[in-house]
């Protein structure tokens, strides 16, 4: 093999090491807010049933839960690509880790804040997005770091910060904007 040739590989290995943090970054962050969110606004029951499945995720060793959806899944009958195995298995541990990240933020909402975005007219849902900015985004990003995605929490991050901004400016929120 020529150099060039080795080149080409490694770029090519590049590539979908990029393609595959990219797909378990996306797959953590859906299901660790889907976690955290549905944990916040469900009932006593639902909270109680994912406080478990957290649980059991963030016990479960990586590599363990790779090779049950890997060679597991088709000895039931369903054929796993490996881009699927690798999304599933790192997204659903991060995204365990996430969930907790993510309500730990939701939890530590000031009750008085909560109060005045429901006094407003504001849903669960609309207070609970209102408050995405005090979903600490310097923890998360660290969790995610090894999923690559510090990079899009800080922009996102950011963006939550000027919408803020501008609410503060424009006088459309009160006590409300302060929960963004």
């Amino acid at each position: 093999m020529s150099f060039a040739e080795i080149l080409l590989t490694l770029l090519q290995g590049a590539g979908y090491t990029l393609l595959v943090t990219l797909a378990c970054a996306a797959t953590a962050l859906v299901v660790g807010l889907g976690i955290a969110i549905a944990r916040e606004l469900g009932g006593v029951w639902l909270s109680t049933l994912l406080s478990a499945v957290v649980y059991v995720l963030r016990g479960v060793p990586m590599l363990v839960l790779l090779f049950i959806i890997f060679f597991g899944l088709p000895g039931v009958g369903l054929d796993v690509p490996p881009l699927l195995a690798m999304m599933l298995s790192l997204g659903l541990i991060s995204g365990a880790y996430l969930s907790e990240v993510f309500r730990g933020s939701l939890a530590a909402i000031n009750p008085n804040e909560v109060l005045a975005a429901q006094s407003m007219g504001f849903s669960r849902l609309a207070t609970l997005r209102l408050s995405a900015d005090q979903i600490s985004s310097k923890p998360a990003s660290s969790s995610c770091l090894s999923a690559g995605m510090s990079c899009g929490m800080t922009q996102w991050s950011k963006g939550c910060s000027r919408r803020t901004n501008q609410w503060s400016r424009d006088g459309k929120g009160g006590k409300a904007a302060s929960i963004m």
